[in-house]
């Protein structure tokens, strides 16, 4: 039996919005723990928590493209297997 192939994940304005303002809520100067909590719960509550994180990263992604260039590309690898040895169990979740 094979498995269906899931529909494209999508963004809509709306998760877009909720992923900028995610990236506001979570600035180095201070989290605004209240903002995060609110975009979560809107996400979740409208079933597209899927679609926020798909948005936050196209956001991303948008304002620094040299994430997906070879050397940003090892940056992130490099941020995976840097926090991989923080894990108090020690199992890759990435791959």
């Amino acid at each position: 039996m094979t498995t269906p192939n899931p529909a494209p994940c999508i963004p809509e304005p709306a998760d877009i919005r909720r992923a900028a303002a995610l990236l506001m809520h979570t600035d180095p100067d201070g989290t605004l723990t209240a903002g995060v909590d609110a975009i979560l719960t809107e996400a979740h509550d409208l079933d597209r928590i899927t679609q926020l994180i798909v948005a936050l990263c196209a956001v991303t992604y948008g304002i620094n493209p040299a994430l997906s260039t070879p050397a940003g590309k090892a940056g992130l690898h490099g941020i995976i297997t840097d926090q991989l040895t923080h894990e108090t169990n020690g199992t890759p979740t990435d791959d």
